[in-house]
């Protein structure tokens, strides 16, 4: 490497990869260096190579790396935008939590759906849902206002509004809200009697009864009432308290015996029903005898002698002595 040759093996210090020296730069001059490989190695005047022309950090992409991108991290990506970018080891972008096909919604697309495709829909469910496109749904067979009930909700009703209701038919169905009913009484209507039926009662239980309102009417079944006697204040059937005792002696001579003469009223008569004499004297005057032992007729009227020496005349007994009789 002196210019001379000696055994036909002169290295050519001209040739520009030695810069002019006899060993082998390691860095080969004009190949790329530095930054992204921005710089070139160059031969200096020493004999050494520098890189030339390198550039700074400002040619970094968003991940520090020296290949272009075109998306930011954090930016969607993938299937119907579900996952996200972010830098890998490599300076660069992978995407992230792509969720591929099944990102996708179930008429084939990304946008999110009105309804679920075969899902009920429409005015109380009536109808279904269909994919009009792969981004949309439409609802079909919703019946509308037919799909209503009488009272304007879903639910199914148990009856008809104004249907008779109550155990005596008294009342009628009417709407609760838009999913119910109610049973409304009608005022003009008569219900459930006192005694638990439906006929309208002659009067109410509890109410007095009987000949002098001692007694109470009481049920004699679900649409009947009965009295529960017929109570009486006197032994005549009468209402009042009898001053008499019914049945005692009374009369002139103590001839008759009390008895009911009215509800009310009470006479003194004899057992026999007729009145009693107003006197008990005994007529004088001749009797005549018939053929019959003790019997006579005379002023007082027809009659006999007792062995007790009574008279017994217009049914009366009257106490004499055998010396009163002419």
């Amino acid at each position: 490497c002196d210019g001379e040759s000696e055994n036909g093996c002169e290295i050519d210090l001209a040739d520009p990869l030695r810069c002019g020296t006899c060993d082998l730069p390691e860095d080969v001059p004009g190949e790329a260096c530095g930054l992204c490989a921005t710089g070139t190695w160059t031969c200096g005047d020493d004999g050494l190579t520098t890189c030339e022309g390198e550039a700074d950090e400002s040619i970094l992409n968003a991940c520090g790396g020296c290949d272009e991108v075109s998306e930011e991290p954090g930016e969607v990506c993938g299937t119907c935008e579900s996952g996200f970018w972010i830098c890998n080891e490599e300076g660069t972008l992978d995407c992230r939590d792509d969720g591929g096909e099944d990102a996708r919604n179930s008429c084939g697309g990304c946008g999110e759906l009105e309804g679920e495709p075969a899902s009920p829909c429409g005015t109380c469910d009536t109808g279904s849902w269909i994919c009009a496109s792969s981004e949309r749904t439409t609802c079909v067979g919703d019946e509308r206002d037919g799909a209503l009930n009488e009272c304007g909700g879903c639910s199914r009703l148990g009856a008809e509004p104004g249907e008779p209701c109550g155990s005596c038919s008294e009342a009628s169905w009417q709407c609760d809200g838009e999913d119910a009913l109610t049973c409304v009484a009608d005022p003009d209507i008569p219900g459930v009697n006192a005694c638990g039926g439906c006929t309208l009662l002659d009067s109410a239980p509890g109410e007095f009864c009987g000949p002098c309102g001692l007694n109470e009417i009481v049920c004699a079944g679900p649409d009947r009432v009965a009295c529960d006697g017929d109570t009486a204040v006197n032994a005549c059937g009468g209402c009042t308290m009898l001053a008499e005792v019914l049945g005692e002696i009374c009369g002139d001579c103590d001839a008759g015996l009390w008895s009911c003469g009215a509800p009310e009223i009470a006479v003194c008569a004899t057992p026999s029903g007729d009145p009693v004499p107003a006197s008990c004297t005994v007529q004088r005057g001749p009797i005549q005898f018939g053929g019959a032992l003790g019997a006579f007729s005379g002023p007082s009227g027809a009659g006999r002698i007792s062995p007790a020496n009574t008279i017994e005349a217009n049914s009366v007994s009257y106490s004499v002595s055998p010396f009163e009789v002419e």
